[in-house]
């Protein structure tokens, strides 16, 4: 027993020892490029001089949708950028290297509801009570495949399990 309380208390004496030792770690990244407007400044590019944690290019996309106001977390897959729209009740898809709009879907109420992107479908809910289920690589528009009523505004983000092919909404 004396040898177990003696292993555990090396153990313990080990661990403190590498955390000390270890430090608070490296120092966070700094940017040295202020974004002090929308879009990354006066003139409206919507493409920051900076680059983000692990070389990633910092991106905005400027639109020129009138009556754009974009209330939802923007998702990309592969070169495809879905954001949902309030403004106008459109999901919109961006094409990720130039932000350049490629096309929208109306579904005529706000889109509150991050969606979920798979390498064809996006899946999203709506202010209408509908999880909606488009073909966004169908041109000129996304294809509906699917809608289903809750009954109730919905604003929660869908969640897909894609080994089991079931799609969750809360």
């Amino acid at each position: 027993m004396e040898k177990k309380r003696l292993l555990l208390l090396l153990i313990l004496i080990l661990t403190i020892s590498i955390m000390v030792y270890a430090g608070p770690g490296p120092p966070p990244t700094v940017f040295t490029t202020n974004w002090y407007e929308m879009r990354g400044g006066t003139d409206n590019a919507g493409v920051a001089d900076a680059v983000g944690p692990a070389g990633i290019p910092i991106i905005t996309c400027n639109t020129s949708i009138a009556s754009a106001n974009f209330t939802t977390t923007p998702v990309a897959f592969n070169d495809v950028v879905a954001i949902g729209d309030s403004g106008n009740g459109q999901m919109h898809f961006f094409n990720t290297t130039n932000c350049t709009l490629l096309k929208s879907y109306t579904v005529g109420a706000d889109i509150l509801s991050t969606p979920t992107m798979t390498d064809t479908i996006v899946y999203f809910g709506s202010a209408d009570g509908r999880v909606y289920a488009l073909d966004y690589t169908t041109n000129p528009n996304p294809t509906h495949i699917w809608n289903y009523s809750t009954g109730d505004s919905i604003r929660a983000s869908p969640t897909l399990d894609r080994t089991n092919s079931i799609l969750y909404i809360g």
